[in-house]
């Protein structure tokens, strides 16, 4: 069933909302301006570039990153 119009703008607008809030906590925590966080989106970066960008605390294998977070949950 097609979505009436009323309903679809009511989702994009939750949707936009969403979007701003999470760059908003993004950039807040990761030091960087809302735009410069918006202006990865659609995009993926490994590792290297990741850090570069300030989008990561760091990268690893999978063991050693999963074995950091059950550390940092448990403190």
């Amino acid at each position: 069933e097609k979505a009436d119009k009323e309903t679809v703008t009511k989702l994009m607008a939750w949707v936009e909302a969403t979007r701003q809030q999470f760059a908003t906590l993004v950039a807040a925590n990761r030091n960087l301006s809302v735009e410069d966080v918006l202006a990865t989106e659609g995009d993926w970066f490994y590792g290297d570039e990741a850090g570069e960008r300030g989008l990561v605390d760091g990268y690893g294998p999978f063991e050693m990153i999963f074995n950091r977070a059950r550390e940092l949950a448990r403190s």
